[in-house]
């Protein structure tokens, strides 16, 4: 009960805070959020270094930041006109103010793993998971998916509008593309094996499943006139660090690098191998606990073994033969790519950079106030700032009621409404309880 009491009360606290100052600090920044210090997403440093080049300013911000620097984050997230995320949202912890345009270019790219309201945790009370996923993810203006078919299943796991979702690709899939085709150019054949599984909860904590015994795989490779390396890749959620015999650890290493130098992939339930599409080189899911996963952690949004039956393995002997079968070759997945990957052209962060350049330019208030005392007009724009209290003390200082004009931006309502004797407080009330975007 104490513990619950504290929780609140913080929760209270951050958004008393994040409220107060949000009334008095001007919304014209913007913000890129990142779900980890370094940025291990990679969609979050795509933008900056693209927005760079345009010379559009922005501010960094993390998760981490967030956490260790509450109230200094906060300060700076109620400046956000614009505010970009890649996985976890400042929104879980405070309300954003309706001025700020929270833009979630989501770090998976396809659709895999099932994702919010499409993954409820199955041993909690489901009126309690609805309110909770709907803290998680609220306040999302638009949402940025890889292609029409991941639009459509995010739209219905986020419970957002057709409108909302911008099918512009994943900014970091520019590089990785284009560094596939260099390497096909030169003809770059690596040698190693790379194993990059996500994570299994066990007793409430994330921890890695169950390891390949890489010297039977190289035994069987051996057999087969095929020598390669083993490299092992923790999930980024995991701490950095996985000691397992025969396997090189490669979790230090940035992704793009890893997946880079990785002969073959062999993942499960990641959606890394999405990524590793762009080299065309072979993958494999190994998911010998295909079924007691799917019961116990996450559910899929499409089974391995149903869509990619040849390269699903469930054990150690099936793990070996495959990777024989496979290694070295080339692989497409035409039909696959275009359903998931479709909006991965090259160009995706530029598409999301112009997103964030338009909304930059919106106007995300509600209506602007003209007043009219003793004949001279002031003009309030509520999408600047939150002019209410000086608007009210306007009026009371001039003693007279206040005469409004407001026009509303951007939503499809009639474009201006006649001028009305109204009083300030009438203002604050309408205001105060005006409907949040999205």
């Amino acid at each position: 009960m104490l513990k619950t009491l504290r929780i609140l009360v913080k929760a209270f606290a951050r958004n008393l805070f994040y409220s107060l100052v949000s009334l008095i600090r001007r919304k014209d920044t913007l913000i890129l959020y990142s779900a980890s210090k370094n940025d291990l997403y990679r969609n979050i440093s795509s933008l900056a270094e693209a927005l760079t080049q345009r010379g559009i300013p922005y501010t960094l911000l993390s998760y981490q930041e967030l956490l260790e620097h509450t109230y200094a984050s906060l300060a700076v997230l109620a400046k956000a006109k614009v505010l970009v995320i890649d996985a976890s949202s400042p929104a879980a912890f405070v309300r954003l103010s309706s001025k700020t345009c929270l833009i979630n270019c989501w770090h998976a790219c396809g659709a895999y793993k099932k994702i919010a309201f499409d993954a409820k945790r199955k041993d909690c009370d489901a009126k309690a998971e609805d309110r909770r996923i709907a803290r998680i993810h609220r306040c999302i203006a638009y949402f940025i998916c890889t292609s029409k078919h991941t639009a459509e299943v995010y739209a219905r796991a986020f419970r957002l509008r057709p409108k909302q979702m911008k099918v512009f690709g994943s900014p970091r899939m520019d590089a990785l593309l284009e560094r596939g085709r260099v390497l096909e150019r030169e003809g770059y054949r690596p040698e190693t094996i790379l194993y990059a599984p996500t994570f299994r909860t066990k007793d409430g904590k994330r921890c890695m499943p169950k390891i390949p015994d890489a010297f039977a795989l190289a035994h069987a490779l051996e057999q087969s006139g095929i020598s390669a390396r083993f490299a092992i890749r923790c999930h980024p959620s995991l701490d950095k660090s996985c000691a397992a015999q025969g396997w090189e650890d490669w979790s230090l290493l940035p992704e793009a690098e890893a997946l880079e130098r990785a002969a073959l992939l062999i993942t499960d339930y990641s959606s890394i191998f999405f990524d590793f599409l762009a080299f065309h080189r072979p993958f494999l899911f190994y998911v010998p606990d295909l079924s007691a996963y799917q019961a116990n952690e996450r559910e899929l949004y499409f089974s391995p073994a149903d869509v990619f039956p040849d390269v699903t393995c469930t054990d150690s002997l099936s793990l070996a033969q495959t990777i024989v079968r496979l290694y070295g070759k080339r692989l497409t997945y035409p039909d696959f790519w275009e359903k998931h990957m479709g909006a991965c052209d090259g160009h995706s962060t530029e598409r999301v950079c112009d997103c964030i350049v338009s909304c930059l330019r919106k106007t995300w208030s509600l209506f602007t106030v003209y007043c009219v005392p003793k004949k001279r007009p002031v003009s309030f724009d509520f999408s600047e700032r939150s002019n209410t209290c000086g608007v009210c003390l306007w009026s009371m200082l001039c003693f007279l009621p206040l005469e409004v004009e407001a026009v509303w931006k951007p939503r499809q309502y009639p474009s201006s409404f006649s001028r009305y004797g109204v009083s300030p407080y009438c203002v604050l009330l309408w205001t105060s309880f005006s409907p949040a975007h999205g």
